[in-house]
């Protein structure tokens, strides 16, 4: 989902989802005091896109009842609150790197981003990925109006399917168009890239920092 241009959509969204998967490892490792510092980085990291904090906290709320059930169930069997507050931060810090992925990028964007040959097995993989992601709306739409005006559940869906195909030169073009966009809008800034490397970067000194120091302190 990205509705606007900020720094944060601008970023190679390849690059992004490796760097995400790295702070999500590098996190589940290191010990909490450490992984706080880095919790809070990441919150001021986000500060140039607001809507994520919006987004992030909606869907803490969603997930409301999860943690209610968790908390119950660590009463009932005795585990110690620190233990759930680290188990619950982690789960939180999850789901912001999460909602930072899906609204600072677009499905389109890692095709333009990718191979343009149309021979390459990749970029035909991820054309076929964005055009099913735009059937999906169509989908459903065309199946709620045949739903409307026949009783029969598979008989409605068969239909939707056959109204879909029918419209898959019009998906195809608009696909395309999408992805031609893209490419002339997209082209490759470098403080965007710069400010994705920051958010690993950072944790990955502090980490290290972190080590050092450790290891004055008692070696």
């Amino acid at each position: 989902m990205v509705k606007s241009e900020t720094v944060l959509t601008k970023q190679d969204p390849t690059l992004k989802v490796i760097i995400c998967l790295l702070l999500v490892i590098i996190t589940s490792l290191i010990d909490f005091s450490l992984f706080l510092v880095i919790f809070g980085f990441s919150l001021l990291y986000f500060i140039v896109q607001p809507n994520i904090y919006t987004f992030w906290l909606t869907t803490l709320l969603k997930i409301l009842p999860f943690f209610i059930s968790f908390y119950v169930f660590s009463i009932l069997f005795n585990l110690p609150f620190p233990n759930q507050l680290h188990i619950t931060l982690r789960i939180c810090y999850l789901l912001l790197i999460s909602v930072f992925l899906v609204n600072t990028t677009a499905i389109d964007s890692f095709i333009s981003s990718g191979n343009k040959k149309s021979t390459s097995f990749a970029f035909k993989f991820e054309f076929l990925l964005a055009a099913t992601i735009h059937f999906i709306p169509i989908f459903i739409s065309k199946f709620k109006q045949n739903k409307a005006s026949s009783t029969d559940f598979s008989d409605s869906i068969l239909r939707s399917f056959d109204d879909c195909v029918n419209e898959i030169d019009q998906v195809e073009h608009l696909v395309i168009d999408k992805i031609n966009t893209l490419q002339r809008k997209t082209k490759k800034e470098l403080f965007p890239q710069i400010y994705l490397l920051l958010l690993i970067i950072v944790p990955v000194f502090l980490i290290i920092f972190n080590r050092i120091g450790y290891e004055k302190l008692f070696g």
